[in-house]
């Protein structure tokens, strides 16, 4: 399948709105992959209002049967009840149990991928900053195990810098993970871009092919100078099709989708521009990968 097919969208550049299914349905007009993200209202009407979530799971199957679209999930990231690295066991525990129930939401209208963060850095009594590893490997294992009951792979995503309440993984620690059970990645472009960008070009690109074999599904943005801001594409001077490009090359498959916003631009920015990159591969104004 060529490139052309292979960009989709977030729903988290609208916020993740309650009525989930009006704007899937608007953005399947225009993307063959569409990732939904179980955070904002859509949780908070997910977790307070189970009929209403019940009429949207069943409105978002019918657009899926009726355009067949891809769904892909992201998690729930924000606050406490989210963390799985916590050293606190009761915490943590009660942690999977809240992103196992999304795990559910996710087979619930079809989706086989899920997205999660590895949690939060904690303060030791010494004001210093501490994260436990094998808390998070623990985590992980029950929700494998949830994950396989339910026909859903877990992905985990590398986080960006810039944001210190969140867990940065290396990319050892990916590695570790992916070889200590069947955890695959989700890579965020910007955030791999953000750490590495002053890189050269050939070193730059040797990093990311030996990432690649774990990577099932990845998020792109433009970005300026390497800042840790997501722009609509063509509003930064990140060389993001270049990027793309060579992880086709080198095997990739999966989807690129445009995730998260900045730079003060407008969500439907974030739509044309993605749109005007789609017709840009078709035209061949830039070079297509198949």
């Amino acid at each position: 399948m060529s490139l052309c097919n292979k960009i989709g969208f977030s729903t988290n550049i609208f916020d993740n709105p309650a009525d989930i299914a009006r704007l899937v349905e608007r953005l399947a007009n225009d993307f063959k992959a569409i990732e939904i993200e179980f955070e904002k209202d859509l949780r908070f009407m997910i977790d307070s209002n189970e009929a209403e979530w019940h009429k949207q799971r069943d409105k978002l199957n019918l657009i899926r049967e009726v355009t067949g679209v891809y769904y892909s999930t992201h998690a729930p990231y924000i606050g406490m009840e989210t963390d799985i690295s916590n050293r606190d066991e009761v915490t943590r525990l009660c942690a999977v149990d809240y992103l196992s129930r999304y795990i559910i939401r996710a087979a619930e209208i079809g989706a086989d991928i899920i997205t999660i963060h590895p949690g939060y850095v904690e303060l030791d009594q010494l004001g210093m900053v501490s994260f436990d590893f094998d808390q998070l490997a623990k985590s992980l294992d029950a929700l494998t195990a949830v994950s396989l009951k339910h026909k859903i792979e877990i992905l985990l995503e590398n986080t960006g810098p810039d944001r210190e309440k969140y867990i940065v993984l290396s990319d050892q620690q990916h590695e570790r993970l992916c070889r200590h059970g069947n955890i695959s990645l989700t890579l965020d472009l910007v955030h791999f871009h953000a750490f590495y960008h002053k890189l050269n070009k050939d070193e730059y690109l040797e990093k990311l092919k030996k990432i690649i074999p774990d990577v099932k599904n990845a998020h792109f943005n433009d970005v300026c100078n390497g800042e840790h801001v997501h722009l609509p594409l063509q509003k930064g001077n990140f060389d993001y099709h270049q990027v793309l490009d060579f992880m086709r090359g080198e095997g990739y498959q999966g989807n690129f989708i445009v995730e998260e916003s900045g730079g003060g631009y407008s969500p439907d920015d974030f739509v044309m521009s993605a749109k005007s990159y789609i017709g840009q591969l078709k035209a061949g104004h830039v070079q297509c990968a198949t």
